[in-house]
Order: C-alpha cells, then sequence, then structure tokens
C-alpha cells in the first residue's frame, strides 16, 4: 500500500491518487475515509442529517460502484446519494428507527388471554390424549403414575360425562376438585379404587344407559359424582 502523509490526505494535491480534484477526494479505504466522507455529507446534507450511518455508507458505495465501477469520487457519490433520496431508495435505513418489539409468542387460550403454566400443561396433555398413536394403554399406565395427568384425565372424563367439551381457557382448566369430605362412605372409596384400576373403555362403558341398563349407569354415576365430591378421582 502506497505511503501518504497527512498533508496529501487532508488537502488537495494536484496529481494525487487521493484527489479527482479540488475538495473533491478519491475513496480510498484504510487512507482517507474520514476526509472522502467529510465532503460527501457536505454536499448531501438530506443524508447527513437523517440517514448518516456505516450501514448506509456502505450501500451508498456499493450502489455506486455497481454503477459506474471505482474509483469512487466524492462529488459523483454525493449525487448519487441525492438521487437515491429522491426515489425513495429502501436499501438505505432509518439509523434512528427504534427497534421492533420482540413479538410475543407466549400461549394464549382462544379468548387471547395468558395461558398459566398448569393450562399450558395440560393442553399438552389433551393433545397427547387425542393423538393417534397414543393408545388406550398407554393413557391408562400414565393415569395411574402421573398424578397431574390424573387429575387432569378425571377432569376431561367428568365433562365428556356431562357433554360439557374441554376448553382452553385458563380458568376452565385450573379448576380444581372440591375438598374431601371429612367422612366418605365405604362404598363410595370402594368404588373409586376400583375406578382407578379400569381402562378408559371400561369407565365408558359401565357408565353407558345404552350398555349396561339405565339403573345400572345411574348408580355408577351417583358414584362417580360422589368419588369426585370427595376428591378421591
Amino acid at each position: 500500500m502506497a505511503q501518504f502523509d497527512s498533508d496529501e490526505i487532508e488537502n488537495y494535491r494536484f496529481g494525487s491518487p487521493l484527489w479527482s480534484g479540488d475538495q473533491d477526494p478519491i475513496l480510498n479505504y484504510g487512507v482517507n475515509e474520514e476526509v472522502f466522507w467529510k465532503y460527501v455529507l457536505l454536499r448531501s446534507k438530506g443524508f447527513a442529517r437523517h440517514l448518516d450511518s456505516p450501514d448506509n455508507r456502505a450501500t451508498a458505495v456499493a450502489v455506486y460502484i455497481q454503477r459506474f465501477g471505482t474509483p469512487v469520487i466524492a462529488s459523483e457519490l454525493s449525487e448519487l446519494i441525492l438521487k437515491l433520496i429522491s426515489i425513495q431508495y429502501s436499501g438505505f435505513t432509518d439509523p434512528n428507527a427504534k427497534p421492533a418489539e420482540p413479538a410475543d409468542t407466549r400461549p394464549r387460550d382462544r379468548n387471547g388471554r395468558l395461558m398459566s403454566p398448569k393450562a399450558i400443561k395440560w393442553q399438552e396433555f389433551e393433545k397427547w390424549v387425542n393423538d393417534p398413536q397414543t393408545s388406550s394403554r398407554q393413557v391408562d399406565v400414565r393415569r395411574n403414575s402421573d398424578p397431574e395427568f390424573r387429575e387432569f384425565y378425571s377432569t376431561m372424563l367428568r365433562r365428556e360425562i356431562s357433554s360439557t367439551p374441554v376448553g382452553d381457557g385458563v380458568e376452565n382448566l385450573n379448576t380444581t376438585n372440591a375438598p374431601a369430605k371429612k367422612s366418605v362412605p365405604e362404598e363410595v372409596q370402594l368404588w373409586a379404587q376400583d375406578y382407578r384400576t379400569r381402562s378408559i373403555a371400561e369407565i365408558r362403558r359401565v357408565m353407558s344407559p345404552a350398555m349396561v341398563g339405565p339403573v345400572v349407569a345411574a348408580e355408577n354415576q351417583r358414584m362417580f359424582d360422589a368419588a369426585t365430591a370427595a376428591g378421591l378421582i
């Protein structure tokens, strides 16, 4: 790289490779960028006030080289910048623009409300239960081993029996079972124990009047309601 003294860099010198003319420097990276842009900005004050930034400078030089090649002359670059501004060139960015707010990707329910951790967990449970790849056996195993899933599944089954769909509202998903009563009949306790060992298909069968008759189904419904109220399922 050629060596230049500070006077040649800062002041016009006839025949110098750093100058096209008086007050019209030629861009030479690593040598005279500061002087070069001083004269460019003097000729393009709109750019200087509103658009001057390292990125926009690099963009302007790139467009110049693409159109005219090298060397990059200050007066010609200033003229090009003014033309680009006049056509509202999209390649320039606003250096004073505030960064966009990050998108809020937190899970929300169908009403747009933020979902609680429990609601999110229950949504995952519901998706897993309804996955065609999930077998009844897998559901039964998880129901017996995972207390959180057992609570979810019992709630889902109660709503299914009462024809109330399981929603994804935060309040609905955060509902809790009624507190256990002080005295729970032994028959209810035994029924609840038996309930926890049954498969999904078997539970649905014994609760269906069409499958076991209206009297048996009604009795099972009564026991189910009592066990639920006692917090046993």
